[in-house]
């Protein structure tokens, strides 16, 4: 069996696209994966399957998402080993840190994009297809966002905090 982080994008935000995390690991059981574990109401699902293919994984469950809740969600699918590596690259280490995780490592990191919509005390890295963002006065406010990066790179993408990030994979090894 191999084990996964499924990162559900815009669950349980602002209201919007309720799931309880209940009904949520209920769903992942029927759907045959095991030692399903739910992290915080925002659509973090630790599971394992036999599987070896993630987007298949990712599909899989989106589709299963519309047909019992009636709306579509964008979802990654990644292994522990790929967060381990993440956090483990992660540039910045401080405070108010974002990862945004693509659904693939962007061909030009176009970062000149980006910087012109950052304020001057944060900063943006991207190592692989994460992007590190580092906003020491507090996400609120800032221009950066995952439709920016969905923009930019034309992949699917979500974020999370570092704190989260860290939790997954503590829950996941």
């Amino acid at each position: 069996m191999n084990t996964y982080i499924s990162l559900l994008r815009w669950i349980n935000v602002a209201g919007q696209k309720k799931i309880l995390m209940k009904d949520l690991r209920n769903m992942y059981e029927k759907l045959g994966f095991v030692d399903v574990v739910s992290y915080i109401q925002s659509g973090n699902v630790i599971f394992k399957s036999p599987e070896k293919n993630q987007l298949k994984l990712a599909e899989i469950i989106k589709t299963q998402i519309q047909k019992n809740y009636w709306f579509e969600v964008e979802i990654l699918v990644i292994t522990p080993e790929y967060l381990k590596d993440v956090l483990e690259h992660e540039p910045f280490w401080q405070e108010n840190m974002y990862i945004t995780y693509l659904s693939e490592e962007p061909s030009d990191t176009k970062l000149n994009l980006i910087k012109e919509k950052t304020k001057d005390s944060e900063e943006v890295r991207i190592i692989w297809s994460a992007v590190y963002f580092y906003c020491p006065d507090g996400y609120y406010g800032t221009k950066i966002s995952t439709n920016l990066f969905e923009k930019i790179y034309g992949v699917r993408a979500t974020m999370r905090n570092m704190r989260t990030s860290k939790k997954l994979l503590e829950l996941s090894q």
